[in-house]
């Protein structure tokens, strides 16, 4: 599903599913349709204060980390004491991929568009594999210089990683059978400089190719533009409105570039807008077990409703927290209504979160996308 990922409205494209033609008077490329969403917010968007617990200890283990959900709403979670991976369908089946493959501690996860899952195998540093869908076969598809802890994959189908351990973000094209690793940024030592890092965590990469990371041991969240490894500093260290965050680890975008971030030691998920911030869950950074807390708020993504799903680190779950108000006189929304059932299966309970919403169908969309010179590696 291709959206509307910038909140602006350009040049009417098709979609193809494979690949995204945008073609200008001046230019034509060629560009990879992503899975991850970007909903249109309002300003004025309240998610409920209690969350609702789609995985619990019993099935995500003691570690509650990596999570992705994809344009179909699908939620995916890496339940590394389990050596395996949860999905949960937008009809409100939970299926356990018994992959049983050994996962790295903290292991980033995302998915393309052919629902293929892209991982770090816990059996060698910086080695990710792809598993096909709905198989148990997997092939080694990078092999990074360290661990990643975030992973992700842009526009020009380039896999991205996040090494926590070596201060760098590399990328590598999958669409290059060399294999050729790129340093993006980073200085391989830890620093504060804006060309530097102290253990990158979670990153983000728009349509623009502009890369976000939380930099979890410096406070903030970076921001570098197409073809820089300077960055500027765009939420942490009193900017914007003195925000201070601690030891973030996790940064999505929402369709107008605003920023959500995982506040991981404050126990909490901001939301910051043009030069002020807002926080959306766990807004006295207490940490606490409670529906309407957090204990180290670690990854977080959205579906295509605006709902926030949150791994809660230390609670040893991950939430669900619904989109409660999103009214703005320019923008319509789907209205999306939830039911609660009680499941054990396996002697594992869990909840399940049912969405009803109507169905969307768009043959074609507008989108305006810049196109980047970058070369393919």
């Amino acid at each position: 599903m291709i959206s509307n990922v910038d909140g602006h409205w350009g040049n009417e494209v098709a979609i193809d599913d494979i690949q995204l033609r945008v073609s200008s008077a001046n230019q034509t490329g060629f560009f990879y349709p992503v899975t991850y969403n970007r909903p249109k917010l309002c300003p004025n968007a309240i998610w409920d204060a209690d969350g609702t617990t789609v995985f619990n200890q019993s099935l995500i283990g003691y570690h509650a980390r990596g999570i992705f959900v994809d344009s179909n709403n699908t939620l995916y979670a890496v339940a590394q004491d389990h050596s395996e991976i949860l999905t949960l369908f937008q009809n409100s089946t939970i299926q356990v991929l018994s992959k049983r493959v050994q996962l790295a501690n903290y292991t980033g996860i995302i998915v393309n568009i052919d629902g293929e899952i892209y991982l770090e195998n816990g059996t060698e540093s910086g080695r990710i594999v792809k598993w096909a869908k709905n198989t148990n076969n997997s092939m080694s598809v990078a092999h990074f210089p360290g661990h990643c802890y975030g992973l992700f994959i842009d526009h020009n189908n380039s896999l991205y990683c996040s090494m926590n351990e070596k201060d760098a973000v590399v990328k590598m094209s999958l669409n290059d059978k060399t294999s050729k690793i790129v340093n993006v940024t980073g200085t391989y030592t830890d620093g504060s400089g804006q060309n530097q890092f102290s253990g990158p965590w979670g990153i983000f990469v728009d349509n623009n190719f502009t890369l976000y990371v939380a930099d979890s041991g410096n406070n903030r969240i970076q921001c570098f533009q197409l073809g820089e490894n300077i960055g500027t500093t765009i939420a942490g260290n009193g900017t914007p409105n003195n925000l201070q965050l601690k030891y973030p680890t996790g940064v999505v975008l929402d369709a107008d570039n605003n920023l959500f971030i995982a506040d991981n030691n404050n126990a909490r998920i901001i939301r910051v807008i043009r030069d002020d911030y807002q926080c959306v869950v766990g807004c006295d950074s207490n940490s606490s077990s409670t529906s309407d807390k957090l204990n180290n708020a670690y990854a977080l993504s959205f579906d295509s409703h605006g709902n926030l799903f949150a791994a809660d680190e230390y609670n040893h779950r991950i939430q669900k927290f619904t989109l409660a108000t999103n009214s703005c006189d320019s923008t319509t929304t789907t209205t999306t209504t939830a039911s609660t059932t009680s499941i054990n299966t396996s002697q594992r309970d869990f909840t399940i979160v049912n969405s009803i919403a109507q169905p969307r169908v768009k043959l074609f969309v507008k989108i305006n996308i810049k196109l980047a010179s970058e070369d393919v590696e």
